[in-house]
Parts: structure tokens; sequence; C-alpha cells
């Protein structure tokens, strides 16, 4: 569960080659690749679920990540992260001043 008004880092053992985000609550969740991006305004939303028992996802994303943040603004929310791995270690994603996709260069 991603905890009300505190971004949370899910780091995959391998890089990503695609995710699927599985939104349990009532309320929307923040999807970003940096705690900046999400506590911020880059970001994309996985919408709150509109039925008692029901669910809202992302569907499936191609994309080639080692790390991915998830913010809830509001209450604590129930999330689902599923992902398919590709075999190349997240520490290639790595130089020397961080991971590659780390915010600082303009990508959230």
């Amino acid at each position: 569960s991603v905890n009300a008004g505190n971004a949370h880092k899910i780091q995959f053992p391998y890089v990503t080659r695609w995710i699927s985000v599985i939104n349990n609550s009532t309320q929307d969740v923040r999807v970003g690749f940096s705690q900046l991006g999400v506590s911020g305004s880059n970001y994309f939303t996985v919408a709150k679920k509109v039925t008692s028992g029901g669910t809202s996802s992302s569907g499936r994303l191609e994309l080639k990540v080692s790390d991915l943040w998830l913010y809830s603004p509001g209450q604590t929310t129930s999330v689902d992260v599923i992902a398919g791995l590709t075999s190349i270690s997240r520490g290639k994603t790595s130089g020397s001043i961080g991971p590659s996709w780390s915010g600082s260069a303009g990508v959230g």
C-alpha cells in the first residue's frame, strides 16, 4: 500500500520490459520515475476504482525502468504492480552520478 502523502519507491531487481499498475482503492495514485516527479508535476495518474470490488489499471506499459515511484496525496492507497523483467541488472542503469533517470535532468 501507498501511505497518504508519502512517496513509495519500488526497486526492481532487473530492468523491466513492461509494467502494469493496478489501483484497488477509491483514491487516485500518481506514478512516476523519481520522488521529485511524483511529488511535483511529472507523473501520470492511475485513476481510482469506480465500482465496489473493482479496480483501475494503467494497462501494460512497455517501459524499461529499474525503479518506479508511487504517491497518493489523499488516503492510503492499495496498489499492485506487475512487471515483466529483462536479464539486465539494475546496476547497469546507474552511472557515476546515480540512476540515469533520477529526475535531476528533467526526467520524472
